[in-house]
């Protein structure tokens, strides 16, 4: 940027036999680089004194970045000098300090988008930085649709609640109760369960998506919850497909979920069941039935086949005899004659 420095001279001015001493303002020009402005900046977010000193020195930070580095995309001349993690991110200190952030309209300035696309790039993006910038509109997958790091932290945290809970079994003090109460349907809500269950991200290992199960199975028991719609029955499926449901984890669900009947199934035909002895039981039963209906159907359809082949066997018979009957009165039309006395 050019700073301009005014200060007040006098001149001397001879008009006629007198001398006129005249004060006016004398006008320089000062350049401050772009390397300067980051180096007051440096300082002066520690020392408001020197800040106040040097604020017309920053007044231009902004434009002289987008100036002397462009607007388009991160290129050579961003990279001279923010190429270490730790001066990118002083910039966004700079520009927080600056009142140039946060900046989370819906189309963020352009060079904003290309500092926290390369942040995002080398992998130094924080939750802190939900509160600066429209995320979404830079396309950070990361973080969902969250919208504010307060809200991204509390729903981790409720995560390492949750799947404490599943794995221990333990009891909550009324803080944590209140926290996930209903954090299953807002879990739902904010990554949905068809894919992103088993996503990396939130829950990497079988054993955390046992405990997520677990952990929404005594969810639904504590607020009684009884709909097929509950999220427990969504990550089951998850368990079921990647082969997790082993007999003591069936055991365990059945012992210690809550009255609905559509648990952990979907269906509440298995809404009595209270053991997995009892399931097996129940399975059996149902497969000696299925059994049993299904020898009675191949029954009643051998005894419909011989009735329509014994129907199909008489049909023809008369067929025949019809037959036979067309054939002989046909040859009575032929020899006819009418002056014959067939009386």
């Amino acid at each position: 940027m050019i700073k301009i420095h005014r200060k007040m001279v006098e001149e001397k001015e001879i008009i006629g036999d007198e001398i006129i001493i005249k004060e006016c303002y004398e006008e320089t020009e000062e350049f401050i680089s772009l390397e300067q402005q980051i180096s007051i900046l440096k300082k002066a977010k520690t020392d408001k004194i020197y800040f106040r000193q040097n604020y017309e020195n920053l007044i231009e930070f902004e434009w002289d970045l987008i100036r002397e580095l462009g607007n388009e995309n991160w290129n050579e001349n961003w990279h001279k000098y923010f190429e270490s993690d730790e001066d990118l991110l002083e910039l966004v200190e700079n520009l927080k300090f600056l009142r140039k952030l946060p900046d989370r309209t819906s189309n963020p300035s352009n060079y904003l988008k290309i500092i926290f696309s390369e942040i995002y790039r080398r992998g130094l993006d924080k939750p802190e930085h939900l509160d600066l910038i429209n995320v979404k509109e830079l396309g950070w997958t990361k973080y969902d649709n969250f919208q504010s790091s307060t809200d991204y932290i509390k729903f981790n945290e409720n995560i390492i609640i949750l799947l404490k809970y599943g794995k221990d079994n333990i009891h909550l003090n009324y803080l944590e109760e209140q926290k996930i109460k209903n954090f299953g349907h807002e879990l739902s809500r904010k990554i949905g369960w068809s894919e992103n269950i088993t996503d990396q991200k939130y829950f990497p290992s079988n054993n955390d998506k046992i405990n997520l199960f677990r952990g929404l199975i005594l969810l639904e028991r504590l607020k009684g919850d009884a709909s097929s719609g509950v999220p427990s029955i969504k990550v089951f499926q998850v368990i079921q497909r990647l082969k997790l449901d082993t007999p003591g984890l069936l055991d365990w669900t059945f012992k210690y979920k809550s009255n609905n009947s559509y648990t952990p199934f979907g269906e509440s035909k298995y809404g009595h069941i209270r053991s997995y002895k009892e399931y097996l039981k129940y399975k059996n039963k149902k497969y000696e039935l299925g059994i049993e209906h299904e020898e009675n159907i191949r029954k009643k359809k051998v005894l419909t086949l011989k009735k329509e082949t014994k129907l199909k066997e008489e049909l023809d018979i008369e067929k025949m005899k019809l037959e036979k009957f067309a054939g002989i009165i046909q040859r009575k039309e032929i020899n006819y004659n009418p002056d014959e006395d067939y009386s």
